[in-house]
């Protein structure tokens, strides 16, 4: 069969377009044309064209271009003081560092850059009614969930699905920037990672011990990854995401989350025979936070920072007007087997560990005293909510 791969490698062939074209360029570089600079074409594109654009040079790492393709916090600044002069400068930069900042292309600079298209597609939006806009992506780039399934499924299905999983429960990934790509020889976890970093799904967080650590740059493109995975979720399962999202919406809401466990159970028991998951802690937590963002109406953070420690989960108001309740969430997990050794004994040691972070966690400052604050201790034993306790 004729694989996207196979497409791809016919295109920047000898006989392909896209090396004509290119070649064609470079014929006529220091006479017709001066000089060329190219944006949105991956290393992969011209790497794989070789001697057909030799006289290329990603400057992608270049540490003095590092401001080039993004808004720096001054130049944010200026946006917002121009455009909505009458709000709170410094309280609507936070929200928007949040949700589009966070780009830094080499480690040896040292200023990040938001999204242009994001914060200027925000800005424009709260213009129209001065109100933030119930989808924080610009529709152009919300679709980019497809690109991502592409690139998912490049090479190694199996390996890329664990880096997924990885990336949405948070966790920093170490690798290098790889700057030459073969199609040819094994697409290893190193150019992957490369891939979304060249594509901006994710970002430089640091450099150390001669690695580079990837990480999601922020909210926004990591709303893209859960569209990803919730699509995979829902072919998988054929289950009604729009039920999914009301069920999230009556803790926000109402305040009550069992609709909500008996959808993360159903899911749980359908996908229990797939054998690319791997059933534990930490699976279980990303469904659940890939869950939770399904609603527009809140912000989900993991293990969020507090004073008193970090947060399995917080499910957050975006706007305190639409809806009645925040939520803190402290998962743990009992392996099937183990839980069929020691049954409720177990259940109950986790679940007394779960209340007493959840009692610690709630005498932070930001916490301390709310009335519209519920916090949840759940206890997963397999696939089935053991224990589910709501800590006063």
């Amino acid at each position: 069969s004729f694989t996207s791969i196979d497409r791809f490698e016919d295109t920047v062939s000898k006989q392909g377009f896209l090396r004509k074209f290119f070649e064609v360029i470079k014929k006529k570089t220091g006479s017709i044309i001066d000089r060329l600079f190219v944006t949105g074409v991956s290393p992969i594109t011209l790497d794989s064209m070789t001697s057909g654009f030799n006289i290329a040079k990603n400057k992608t790492m270049d540490s003095n271009l590092n401001t080039m393709m993004g808004f720096t916090e001054k130049e944010a600044r200026c946006l917002i003081k121009q455009t909505l002069p009458d709000y709170d400068l410094d309280s609507m930069l936070e929200k928007l560092k949040e949700y589009y900042d966070g780009y830094l292309f080499t480690p040896r600079a040292s200023e990040r850059v938001f999204n242009t298209d994001m914060l200027l597609y925000y800005v424009s939006e709260y213009l129209i009614d001065n109100t933030e806009p119930s989808d924080l992506i610009d529709s152009n780039i919300s679709s980019d969930y497809s690109k991502l399934q592409n690139l998912f499924s490049l090479k190694d299905k199996k390996q890329n699905y664990e880096i997924l999983e990885d990336i949405l429960a948070g966790n920093d990934q170490r690798g290098k920037v790889t700057v030459e790509f073969n199609l040819q020889r094994r697409f290893t976890k190193k150019d992957f990672l490369s891939l979304l970093f060249y594509l901006g799904f994710l970002t430089i967080d640091r450099e150390e011990d001669g690695f580079i650590y990837f990480r999601v740059p922020n909210y926004a493109v990591k709303e893209i990854y859960f569209d990803y995975f919730n699509s995979i979720i829902s072919e998988e399962t054929s289950f009604d995401s729009l039920e999914i999202e009301a069920s999230v919406v009556e803790i926000l809401k109402n305040g009550e989350i069992n609709p909500f466990i008996e959808k993360v159970e159903a899911t749980l028991a359908a996908l229990s025979n797939r054998d690319y998951i791997k059933f534990d802690e930490k699976y279980i937590k990303v469904l659940i936070f890939s869950y939770l963002n399904l609603t527009q109406l809140s912000i989900v953070k993991s293990e969020y920072e507090v004073a008193e420690g970090y947060l399995d989960l917080a499910l957050l108001r975006r706007n305190t007007e639409k809806g009645n309740y925040d939520a803190l969430i402290e998962l743990k997990y009992i392996k099937a087997a183990d839980y069929k050794e020691k049954g409720e004994a177990l259940v109950e040691q986790k679940l007394k560990e779960a209340s007493a972070q959840l009692e610690r966690y709630g005498r932070a400052a930001e916490f301390k005293n709310r009335k519209d604050l519920k916090k949840w201790a759940l206890v997963f034993a397999g696939t089935d909510a053991a224990a589910v306790e709501e800590i006063k």
